[in-house]
């Protein structure tokens, strides 16, 4: 039996001007900065799309308030998948 369990949450900034930073650049800078940076766990689909194997969820909270500072949109999506067998 696999149990999959899917939720979505948008979040508007309450910023009304998005600034001109890249948010690639405030990500890495970041991971730099929290000793996370290891190129082995990011992969980079695109500049706007990575993959990352296993990061702290205060780095994520960190960058979401970074995004926020900057005037980006949040979405937030997670999708939990248990399987017994």
């Amino acid at each position: 039996m696999t149990i999959s369990v899917q939720s979505s949450m948008n979040h508007v900034s309450p910023k009304k001007e998005e600034s001109t930073a890249s948010l690639k650049d405030v990500f890495v800078e970041l991971l730099k900065e929290r000793g996370e940076y290891d190129t082995n766990n990011i992969t980079w689909n695109s500049d706007d799309e990575v993959v990352v194997s296993k990061i702290n969820h205060f780095t994520l909270h960190q960058l979401v308030l970074k995004a926020e500072e900057l005037g980006k949109q949040i979405s937030f999506e997670k999708n939990t998948v248990i399987k017994f067998s």
